[in-house]
């Protein structure tokens, strides 16, 4: 049985064994065939609902407060780390066949999170849609630090301890590398973004998740239509490796 306040549609070949700690009404939790749902479930408030899509591996710890949020992971997703929501009304999105192992993810004061299909974000990623406290102005008593959404498009690849702030905004088919501070919008595609604070530092790439010395030119643009073989990777358990 599950507790009270939340209703679980879970699919017959899916599981679920992630500890649920519910307070409130209206929660649902729909789970879809062949994923499995582990870590922890945290919801407060009331109507939250979080969907998970079809073939995920979940072990992620999911913390949602206040009302009416919305958590949707598409399917075909490995995802591990945090995500937590704080306030009304807010969503985190994540696309097909997105691989984060290690990442948190924090939506607060009523904004979004989006992310892509096919994306690749490696170990101790950070994305945040405000720095949780407030940067002051003394002359005006003004707050000078508003929180703001994310947006990530498709196959974006993420270095080591990448940080993703408030109001950032990547294009689709980038490369953000390792400890990198993201804080605005980088609207150019095939792109290298580097540096604390980030910016352009190459231009006229792209990237695979495999490693050859020489590609066709014909493969390389295969992860727009999720040609990339991630299904097969999750169906055979051998998850592209990570850096």
């Amino acid at each position: 049985m599950p507790p009270e306040g939340v209703t679980l549609e879970i699919a017959e070949t899916a599981t679920l064994k992630s500890k649920l700690i519910i307070a409130g009404e209206g929660h649902v939790i729909t789970i879809g065939a062949g994923s499995r749902v582990r870590g922890s479930i945290r919801l407060k408030g009331r109507n939250h609902h979080i969907t998970i899509g079809q073939d995920v591996d979940l072990n992620d710890h999911i913390d949602v407060r206040g009302r009416d949020n919305r958590i949707t992971i598409g399917d075909k997703v490995a995802l591990g780390g945090r995500l937590v929501m704080t306030g009304n009304g807010q969503s985190i999105d994540i696309g097909n066949g997105t691989v984060a192992r290690d990442t948190y993810v924090l939506c607060h004061e009523e904004q979004y999170v989006r992310i892509g299909r096919g994306c690749l974000f490696s170990r101790n990623v950070e994305i945040r849609t405000t720095d949780a406290h407030a940067l002051i102005c003394r002359e005006t008593g003004e707050r000078l630090n508003r929180a703001q959404p994310i947006e990530i498009g498709d196959h974006v690849w993420m270095g080591v301890g990448v940080l993703v702030s408030k109001g950032a905004k990547i294009a689709e088919d980038n490369v953000v590398g390792a400890k990198s501070f993201v804080a605005k919008p980088f609207l150019e595609s095939g792109t290298v973004i580097a540096g604390v604070p980030a910016k352009v530092v190459k231009r006229g790439v792209t990237w695979q998740r495999d490693t050859r010395e020489k590609y066709d030119p014909d493969e390389l643009d295969g992860w727009r239509a999720l040609a990339i073989p991630l299904s097969l990777y999750l169906s055979s358990g051998l998850l592209p490796f990570v850096v």
